[in-house]
């Protein structure tokens, strides 16, 4: 995916996404995707246009509206090993993206959506994965909650973004949190943040707390 801010329409030739009937037609998926910052205007569009495509392919497609961060699983099998929308908008004759230097991006992984988090230590905690993409290395930041299986299937998608947005050519770095390890890789993650500190640890205590601070009230 290359656009956070306008629809994307595609029809997926793909094993999952075309099926043979008994009587030999064939059935397409039909996906349109809005993202986050699309417009009412630009949303109508591409549901008008998958409308046109569907009839065009005989009324037998199924169609779906995927919208970023609920979309469906079947759309998200045709894109191994994740989606990562992108910001900018794509160019046109209407409108014009700059390129612009690589800018430091952080992403944590939930579940087979890799999700934007602002690039700041209050993003981090012990529960997730953070990947944070810098200009020559990547990092993968491992909660120390996280499971074995995310820590792989993270690892995968640092694969992914090492191959696709710096042509394979960077480095990869893995940092555990909670082990204080006196490596260079460790040292230069942390001072992407201002320096070591430690993160704050959530307690059962805290969220009794926070659900004993709401104000009872009866409705009749």
């Amino acid at each position: 995916m290359t656009s956070g801010t306008v629809p994307y329409i595609s029809i997926l030739q793909h094993p999952h996404g075309t099926t043979a009937l008994k009587s030999g037609a064939l059935r397409h998926d039909i996906h349109y995707w809005l993202g986050n910052d699309t417009s009412q205007d630009e949303a109508g569009a591409a549901a008008l246009k998958t409308v046109e495509l569907d009839a065009a392919l005989g009324g037998r497609a199924v169609q779906y509206r995927e919208v970023q961060g609920h979309e469906t699983e079947r759309f998200l099998s045709y894109f191994k090993p994740c989606i990562i929308p992108q910001e900018g908008g794509t160019a046109s004759g209407f409108k014009h993206v700059e390129i612009e230097e690589h800018k430091i991006r952080m992403f944590t992984c939930q579940g087979k959506h890799v999700v934007h988090v602002p690039f700041a230590r209050s993003s981090l905690n012990h529960d997730d994965i953070f990947i944070l993409d810098t200009a020559n290395k990547i990092f993968q930041f491992n909660g120390s909650n996280s499971s074995i299986q995310e820590r792989a299937k993270a690892l995968e998608v640092v694969q992914h973004i090492k191959d696709t947005y710096h042509d394979g050519k960077c480095d990869i770095a893995t940092i555990e949190d909670g082990k204080l390890m006196s490596d260079a890789e460790t040292g230069e993650f942390w001072g992407l943040f201002g320096g070591f500190a430690p993160l704050p640890r959530k307690t059962t205590t805290d969220d009794v707390k926070s659900a004993n601070a709401l104000p009872t009230q009866l409705f009749w």
